[in-house]
Formats: C-alpha cells, structure tokens, sequence
C-alpha cells in the first residue's frame, strides 16, 4: 500500500483525478471556507496554497480563485497528501471531501477531514549495484539521507539525479525504481533504488517535427549530438531548455525513439511562436505632448533566428529612429553578431521644457561567443556623438562629448522559457571602459553593471501556476576625467527601474548618479492562458546616489497585468509610492509600455 501511496505522490499532477459533478453543473458555485478537521502538525495555510479548489478571495474576481471545480477534488487529496509525504508522514488518511452547498446562495464549504500519524526517518539508502553504473558517486550525490525525515520531493530529485547520470554514460532507457520498507513500530522507512538501465544508445538521426517557419540548420545548431554520437540525456535536456529559450517556439520536447539495436533517433517536436510584430501607437505625453511611434521587428528573419528591428518615434520636442540586428549563431557556428544605429534629436520647445537641444548619433557592434548551453561572453565596440545648443538650463552642466567605448560581458542563462520563465537564473555581468581617442570632448568613465533575476514556478508543485521572481540591477560608475550627464545614472519607471514613478525623475540633487541599485519581487498569476495574460503584483526598491547608495532611496508597490500580445508584449502598471518621495522626482499612478523586460 504505501509503495503505491509513493508513486502516486511521484507521479502527483495537476490534471489528476475525476470527482462527481456539482449538484447543478449549470450552476456557478463559489467556495467561502475551506475546513480542515484533525490537522495540527502541518501548517494549514500550506495546505491551503497547493488546492485548486480554493476559497474566494480579492484575486478570484481574475483568476480560478473561489470557483468550485468538482473534478479538482480527488486531485486536491492527492495534493494534500503530498505536503504531508514531503514531512514524512506516510501514515497519513484524507477522506473523500465534503463539499456542503448553503441552498439559495451558491456558496460552498469544503471540509477535509485528515488522520496525520507521525513522520518517519529514513534509516536507510541504497542503490542496487547495476552493471555500469558507479553506484559510489551516485550515492554522494542523493538528497536523502540516513538519519533524516523522509521527503517525497527530494526522493524525487534523488530518481532525477540517477536517471540524468545513467543517460549520461549513454543508456538512453533508463529506468529507476524505488523500493521501499517501511516500520511502523520505529517509524522508519528504507529506500533502494533499482536501476534497469537497457542497453547503450547511439544517435542514429535528429529528427525535426513542428517547424513551418524556422530553418532545420538553426534547430540543430542548439544540438550538441550528432549522428554516430553516444547518446548523452544532458545534452538532450541542455538543447530542449535552450530551445526553449531562444524565443523562436512556445513549446519544445526532445526524446529518444528506438529505431533498431542500439540505435535511437532524437525526436524534437516544436510548436513555433509569432516572432514578428508591427506596432503603431498614437498618444499624449504631459511632457512632449502629441507623440506617434512606430515599430517592425522580426525575432526569426526567414527562419533564419536573426532578430532585426526598425523602431521611429516622433514629437513636437523629440525624434528617433533606430536599427539593429542580432545573429545568435552565425552560419552555425558558435559564435554570435549583432549591432545597431540609432539617431536622436531633441529641439526644446518656447517654455523651456528640457533648457536644451541634442542631436545625438552613435552605434554599436559586437561578437558574441557560446561556452556552453547556459553561459556566454560577448565584446563590443560603442560609438556615440552627442552635441548641445540653445542651453538655457542653469541646474545641470552640458557639455559635446563622443563616447569611444569597448565593452565585455558574461552572461549565464538556465531559464526555461525566453517569454515566461517558471524556473532557473538569468545573470549578466558587464564592464565598458570608455575612453579611446583622445581629446577634451572624449568621454572618460568605467562603468560596471550587474542584472540577476531568478524564477520560481509553482505550477508542478500546487497544480496552479503562480511564479515568484526577484530582480536585481546593480551599476557603479568609476569617473576617469570625464563622465558626461546622460551618461550617469537615473531611476524611475519600467525600464529604468522603481515603477511608479516619472522615467529617470530620481537622481541626486546635482544631476545623474554615479551609482545606483533596484531590487524587485514580483508574484505573477494567469489571468488567461489562451490570450497569455499575467497579473503581477510588486514591490520595488531603489537608491541612487554619488558618494553612497543611501543619498536617495524610492520605493513602490502596484500590479501589472502582462501580455504577450500580437504586438509584442504589453505592460499595464498601476503603481503607487511608498513614504518619501525624492527631491525632483515624479510620481506616476500608470505606465504603459511595449517591449521585453530581462
């Protein structure tokens, strides 16, 4: 029995069990309460967090919240009694949930009613010799232990970490049973893991399934097998994460299909994303009053993966345009190309609105070069010619400067999905030394940046997709001789950082910084999976300064709703301040925006 409760913990998802129907299924039932009777080791808002049926609530106007959903609740047992298998209580009973309609109102109490027992250790951990397999370093690598309380969740990394080192010595089949004795006198149980790894697999062919756009050379460029090779799951793995992340599909999976002996084909199934979109957009703007923008961008010219776009911006006070083009993998090769030009004119207007004009023109070039699946560097070449006229701005020094740069950076990536990351680290760490060519109007600086987010989805866990993000950027500005005002720091806004606030409104009293710090957590719900659209709700945090980072400080918190519309994605934010706001600055209640966010 209790192997049985095990692997159906293991084999636990969001999708399991039927019950019986609401008593009207015509009727929309909504759930006030939910009880549970017998509960007192495990924290009942635990519980609570992993049930599909839950009880109604200020985000259940948006989201499942609230809604009964019958053929939830036998998959709500089995979610329950997978918190308790990840404390170790194996003697755990949850009866059938009651569900209790108050007649006339639609509203609906559940109650579940649960027998917890007491946890058990594990006393033991063994892995059955298997021919090839190095039973020693697998062993060192387990997250259960001897000696600690049994948790279902590590016991099923435990089945992970054997099944991805096995298919690394080339067995593309194996499988990884866990046996269990269990003494309920000492409350204890033993685990011995059996391997049945199958025979050594050899790649016999790639196969591409699912692409009508993009090009079978640029799928196979993420591949790191190849026909003849001994088959590897971590390289299979690493190319489907990749994939994943590249933007170009919505879905990806990769899998072994035996074709004869020992060979295998690699099967990789895609379903590719809109990675094109045309934008125009016609608005007012407080400060630059009557603008029209437009936009091309295209994330797989031809199938090709080359992203290229076009963007042109115009107002009564500024006008741009701007060039790009990024090839990750040139002729499929490890190595990437991509850069830009762009154009910017600022004409004040009678009132002074900026106390200046600007024609600025620069560009960018750069190579980038792949490590391996989730780290690259990349260095680039920056020139920017900026000049001044008609100054009439006494608070900030103006001066012409051309900044002649060189750049490098690092990044690491092991997200799983380039628009909504559920899992893994984005980090990307960069240093710019501008000061080649000589001359009084060369700008002189180091500049240091740091981005980091991570993901955490719980839609495998809870049967419900909600994921927790935290932003971090970082950057610090060395002055060699000569850091010319745009080029110091600003916060404020979406893309600048501290939503809620006017874009780059908060600066120390003097001007732009010379170090600066946003931190951000985020909680991010689907409002509709069809149109991919999110809520999220967050809290921002920013400083700023010259000298140190506490001259300034601005925080907000406020929700957006995210969407990845045909467009491109889409940005609704309703933010508000918290305490005191900065000297200069600007608040903003609302921002919209259309981009893509790190």
């Amino acid at each position: 029995m209790l192997r049985r409760l095990l692997m159906l913990a293991l084999l636990i998802s969001p999708m399991l069990g039927v019950a019986k129907a609401a008593p009207d299924s015509k009727t929309k039932i909504e759930i006030k309460a939910i009880r549970f009777i017998g509960v007192k080791r495990i924290p009942v808002d635990e519980l609570r967090e992993v049930l599909v049926n839950k009880r109604s609530s200020f985000f259940g106007l948006i989201s499942l919240n609230g809604k009964y959903h019958p053929k939830e609740l036998k998959g709500d047992v089995m979610r329950l009694r997978d918190v308790y298998f990840q404390h170790g209580y194996l003697d755990v009973r949850i009866a059938r949930p009651q569900v209790t309609v108050t007649p006339g109102t639609h509203e609906a109490i559940v109650t579940y009613r649960i027998q917890e027992g007491l946890p058990y250790t594990v006393s033991s951990v063994h892995i059955v010799p298997s021919h090839g397999v190095d039973v020693s370093t697998l062993q060192r690598r387990l997250s259960l232990k001897s000696g600690r309380t049994f948790d279902v969740a590590k016991l099923r990394e435990d089945i992970r970490t054997i099944t991805t080192h096995v298919g690394d010595k080339g067995y593309a089949f194996v499988q990884v049973k866990p046996q269990f004795r269990k003494n309920s006198r000492k409350q204890t149980i033993a685990i011995a893991y059996q391997i049945q790894p199958g025979s050594k697999a050899y790649i016999h062919n790639i196969r591409i399934h699912g692409n009508t756009k993009t090009k079978d050379s640029v799928i196979r460029g993420y591949i790191a097998l190849a026909p003849g090779d001994r088959y590897r799951l971590s390289d299979v793995i690493d190319a489907q994460n990749e994939l994943s992340r590249s933007g170009y599909f919505d879905r990806v999976t990769l899998r072994p299909v035996h074709v004869r002996g020992n060979q295998v084909d690699i099967d990789i199934n895609v379903k590719e994303s809109k990675t094109g979109s045309i934008m125009g957009a016609l608005g007012y703007d407080s400060l630059e009053g009557l603008f029209v923008e437009g936009s091309f961008s295209e994330k797989n010219l031809f199938g090709s993966g080359i992203t290229t776009s076009l963007s042109a911006s115009y107002s009564k006070l500024k006008k741009n345009g701007t060039l790009s083009f990024d090839d990750p993998r040139v002729a499929g090769t490890m190595f990437g190309l991509y850069g830009g030009l762009y154009r910017t004119d600022t004409e004040d207007d009678s009132s002074h609105t900026y106390g200046f004009d600007k024609k600025e023109l620069g560009g960018y070039i750069g190579l980038r070069r792949k490590i391996n699946s989730e780290l690259s560097t990349s260095l680039d070449y920056n020139y920017d010619d900026v000049r001044h006229s008609n100054i009439t701005t006494t608070t900030i020094t103006l001066k012409d400067y051309i900044k002649s740069s060189i750049g490098l950076s690092l990044t690491y990536n092991n997200t799983d999905n380039f628009y909504t990351p559920r899992k893994g680290i984005y980090a990307k760490a960069r240093i710019e030394y501008a000061g080649l060519g000589s001359g009084p109007t060369y700008a002189k600086f180091l500049k240091n940046s740091l981005k980091f987010a991570a993901y955490y989805g719980l839609r495998d866990a809870i049967g419900y997709d909600l994921i927790f993000r935290y932003k971090m950027r970082a950057t610090y500005i060395s002055d060699l001789g000569f850091t010319p005002e745009a080029e110091r720091l600003h916060l404020g806004g979406y893309y600048n950082g501290v939503r809620g606030y006017r874009s780059a409104s908060i600066h120390p009293t003097t001007g732009g910084g010379l170090m600066s710090m946003v931190n951000s957590l985020e909680a991010s719900i689907p409002l509709s999976e069809k149109n991919q659209v999110r809520l999220t709700g967050f809290y921002d945090h920013g400083a700023i300064g010259n000298a140190s980072l506490t001259e300034v400080t601005a925080q907000s918190f406020g929700a957006q709703i995210e969407w990845r519309s045909p467009m491109g994605d889409v940005n609704f934010i309703l933010a508000k301040t918290i305490g005191t706001q900065p000297t200069g600055s600007s608040p903003s209640s609302f921002e919209f925006t259309v981009g893509k966010e790190f």
